[in-house]
């Protein structure tokens, strides 16, 4: 606590001071460059609420957290609009195709952390073997009926998906800062809200079981996001119990964060951030009396950045 209250004390200080040595901050434009850079998807598959509106299948940073390299290409798309000295107002626009496989199930009494900490007693290379009772196997029969007697002909039954799917998003975001002076700037932070229009396909699969394979993997990529170790999980003797293709406008929400900025007449440089593009599809919009849907995605990418050096103009 007190080093929380002396840390917002120097950035108090720091606006303070700042905002009497110079007269405005200078805003960011369209420009094009190079970053380093990876993703991650972090998206997750829930019931609607007439189902019990659980979460079956989800991201997890134990498990698949694969990191992928983002285009080394960036371009800033939209000019910014500086509202006061410390805050902003821009547009945002991402494209992403997400590609998973084996996401893994949500665990009903533990986490993946505790699961894999509790198996390194024996041995930090085993298998581990989900049983169904470890996962919300029982609760979703429970909820979807219909499907009882197939998944209950495993053996150890948990769900996964696998999909395909492109995400667009385009909104308005809103931001802070602490300005160091006109062209320099410090924990730039954002929050946006906007359309999101997704299309591809997935599919709900039965695995018997689903494998938390031993062995930490280290990331390929590293940043905010994408630098701690995961283990690899294997939806093993997979069948598919569901699949739907889509073509879906939703609800997007975006975040921001970067640690440093400059903001140059004809450059500038951003250290140490990150973006998180999120698009929530209705269960409306996915169900059809022909075509009922099972559970309803919530597509997530959260996007790491090292370091961005982008030409303006």
């Amino acid at each position: 606590m007190v080093k929380l209250k002396l840390i917002i004390s120097i950035f108090l200080i720091i606006f303070s001071h700042n905002t009497l040595v110079f007269s405005e901050t200078k805003s960011k434009k369209r420009g094009i460059g190079i970053r380093y850079g990876s993703y991650t998807d972090s998206s997750s598959f829930k019931a609607s609420a007439d189902r019990g509106g659980d979460t079956y299948i989800s991201y997890n940073s134990e498990v698949n957290n694969k990191a992928y390299p983002r285009s080394p290409i960036a371009i800033q798309f939209f000019e910014e609009s500086l509202i006061n000295n410390w805050s902003f107002k821009k547009s945002y626009f991402s494209y992403d195709k997400l590609f998973v496989k084996d996401m893994p199930p949500v665990l009903k009494d533990e986490n993946y952390k505790e699961l894999i900490e509790d198996s390194i007693d024996l041995s930090d290379q085993v298998n581990i073997l989900l049983k169904a009772d470890q996962t919300l196997t029982s609760t979703f029969t429970l909820n979807f009926p219909e499907y009882e007697a197939k998944i209950n002909s495993f053996s150890e039954p948990s769900l996964s998906v696998d999909y395909e799917i492109v995400n667009i998003t385009l909104g308005y975001q809103y931001g802070i800062f602490i300005p160091q002076s006109e062209r320099h700037r410090w924990l730039s932070a954002a929050l946006g809200l906007g359309l999101g229009h997704s299309y591809g396909k997935y599919s709900v699969n039965i695995c018997d079981p689903y494998i938390i394979v031993g062995g930490k993997i280290i990331p390929d990529y590293w940043g905010p996001f994408s630098f701690r170790p995961y283990r690899n999980g294997i939806c093993s003797n997979k069948s598919e119990l569901y699949s739907k293709t889509i073509s879906n406008f939703g609800l997007s929400i975006s975040a921001m964060i970067s640690i440093y900025s400059y903001v140059g007449e004809n450059f500038e440089i951003s250290l140490w951030g990150g973006e998180i593009y999120q698009s929530a599809l209705s269960a409306d919009s996915l169900t059809t009396e022909e075509n009922p849907s099972i559970l309803i995605p919530t597509l997530s990418v959260m996007y790491a950045e090292v370091a961005s050096l982008l030409y303006v103009f």
